[in-house]
């Protein structure tokens, strides 16, 4: 049935395969839907055996109303409502089974069928773009996003191999979630970076609040992970470990690097700000890296920088957050780092 199914569907069944397949509709549905039932349950996400019982009960139900009303029509008309039978089968067991994986599924997941895929091939320049729903994307040299038809109605669920940052445009119907490597970055309207370019996973947040799940095809499970702004998290699957680097609230900001804050949390180094001048923030970087970065000071006039930099990081992983923060860009040579608009 599954092939007088199919080839109905293609447009290529004969008379007699119609008349064939109608026939199995309303005489051997019963005998078919079992054995898609227990293929249902075999490819289904784990549930409970009464709720995966009364989903199926409910698809068989309706299948068979069908069937009963088809009995009423004309025999003129079986062939034009064949398609209606035929279609009302395929979709309400799609229908089914997407709900039955939803309803045990935790997290979302992207199809890998009709999506749009926006990737940015270059190896040393940034691209820049905006999504259907207002939400800003940024994505880092052979960095790509995909996301499929439903984004911005149904829900927005991007997937990210690479790096990425995104200022998220408010819906508080529709969070906004990034997956990476197996691993969801939830955010309602908030400015984060993910980066999986590596064997581990970086998630930053700017602004806002984001929580982070593992899914159950991650190779380091844990349970949700809150960030706020400031905060990092850093999945090493090598090792099955999380860091959350998270810095001390009683830390006093200061406005230069001789007397700021320099947390010492986890053996990392934190570097915090609020509301600093970008250029006072560069000349701390300046100084602590002992690297000459250049810049105009009239163009950086009214920038401000609000979070934390990380020590460990490199340099130029610093330099690239800030910029991309206020759209500058930067240059890196030998001994010094050029930035401009």
């Amino acid at each position: 049935m599954e092939e007088l199914l199919k080839k109905y569907w293609e447009g290529t069944s004969t008379e007699e395969e119609k008349k064939r397949l109608l026939q199995l509709l309303e005489k051997r549905e019963v005998r078919h839907f079992q054995k898609l039932k227990s293929e249902f349950e075999l490819n289904a996400y784990s549930s409970s055996n009464s709720s995966k019982e009364e989903k199926f009960k409910i698809i068989l139900k309706e299948l068979h109303q069908k069937i009963s009303e088809q009995k009423k029509k004309e025999k003129i008309r079986k062939h034009r409502f064949l398609y209606k039978i035929a279609a009302a089968v395929l979709v309400i067991f799609t229908i089914g089974f997407v709900a039955l994986q939803n309803s045990n599924s935790n997290l979302p997941e992207i199809s890998e069928t009709q999506l749009t895929v926006i990737e940015n091939p270059h190896q040393d320049k940034m691209m820049f773009f905006e999504m259907e729903d207002g939400s800003k994307v940024k994505l880092f040299p052979n960095s790509k996003i995909k996301y499929d038809l439903g984004y911005g109605n149904q829900n927005r669920n991007v997937k990210l191999i690479g790096k990425g940052y995104f200022k998220v445009a408010k819906n508080p119907e529709l969070p906004f979630v990034v997956e990476s490597k197996d691993y969801y970055t939830t955010a309602l309207g908030t400015a984060f970076t993910v980066d999986g370019r590596s064997d581990t996973i970086q998630i930053q947040l700017i602004e806002g609040k984001i929580v982070v799940n593992s899914s159950d095809k991650s190779k380091s499970r844990f349970s949700a992970i809150y960030l706020s702004p400031g905060e990092k998290l850093i999945i090493d699957e090598i090792s099955d470990r999380q860091r959350h680097f998270q810095p001390q609230k009683s830390a006093k900001v200061q406005s230069t690097y001789e007397t700021s804050a320099m947390e010492i949390e986890k053996g990392v180094e934190i570097l915090k700000f609020k509301k600093e001048n970008l250029s006072e923030v560069l000349r701390q970087l300046s100084k602590i890296y002992k690297k000459k970065i250049t810049y105009n000071a009239d163009e950086l006039e009214g920038l401000t920088f609000t979070g934390d930099l990380y020590i460990q990081d490199e340099l130029n992983h610093s330099i690239q957050t800030l910029c991309e923060l206020n759209e500058l860009k930067f240059t890196e040579k030998a001994n010094e780092i050029l930035i401009e608009k």
